[in-house]
């Protein structure tokens, strides 16, 4: 869902990016995406594009607003930001709503 297709090479990166991950790395992920430790069954995670240049995950909507990329590099660096300021309210909707 969100307007990215499943095969455009965004999100062909994307779960490249999210399989290289070491388990925690992705369990954080997880959490920042959904407020939630585990992706359960029943939950769905929606990637929608932004053209923002940076990720921003809506844990209560478990959503993630994401730019599309030129390359996976980008991507990756992109991502590793977000995550690693997720944690601290940045990049997500805390942050941009004050």
């Amino acid at each position: 869902k969100g307007g990215l297709d499943p095969n455009e090479d965004t999100m062909v990166w994307l779960r490249a990016e999210l399989v290289g991950m070491e388990q925690l790395q992705r369990l954080r992920f997880m959490r920042l995406v959904t407020g939630l430790p585990l992706l359960t069954p029943d939950k769905v995670i929606t990637i929608s594009a932004t053209k923002n240049k940076w990720a921003y995950f809506h844990s209560c909507t478990s959503t993630l607003d994401f730019p599309r990329f030129d390359s996976q590099e980008k991507l990756r660096y992109v991502l590793a930001e977000a995550m690693a300021n997720g944690d601290a309210g940045g990049f997500s909707e805390i942050e941009r709503n004050g």
